[in-house]
């Protein structure tokens, strides 16, 4: 079986998402596993340091500042959300 789990932003997103790869494993251990997340975050450090294959994809929300920063912000969002069908499809 190929599973896919996509989880970030924090610890308590991705612990439980490699506890239940973890029992996934343990019930059929030709289980393939494959975590998606930002290649920034801090779920790329706990799933390889768990041993998972990991692959990033950008991402980041909308700034509500009405400023340069925010700005800037927001059109690289917006470049993320163009941008990354393409790199999902080719994961």
């Amino acid at each position: 079986m190929n599973v896919i789990f996509t989880c970030g932003g924090t610890a308590g997103h991705v612990n439980p998402a490699l506890a239940l790869a973890g029992y996934m494993k343990k019930l059929d251990s030709n289980t393939r596993i494959l975590f998606v997340g930002t290649p920034g975050g801090i779920e790329k450090g706990l799933v390889t340091k768990a041993g998972y294959d990991f692959r990033g994809v950008e991402a980041s929300g909308f700034s509500r500042s009405i400023s340069v920063s925010g700005l800037a912000h927001n059109l690289k969002t917006v470049k993320n959300l163009l941008t990354a069908p393409s790199h999902v499809s080719r994961i």
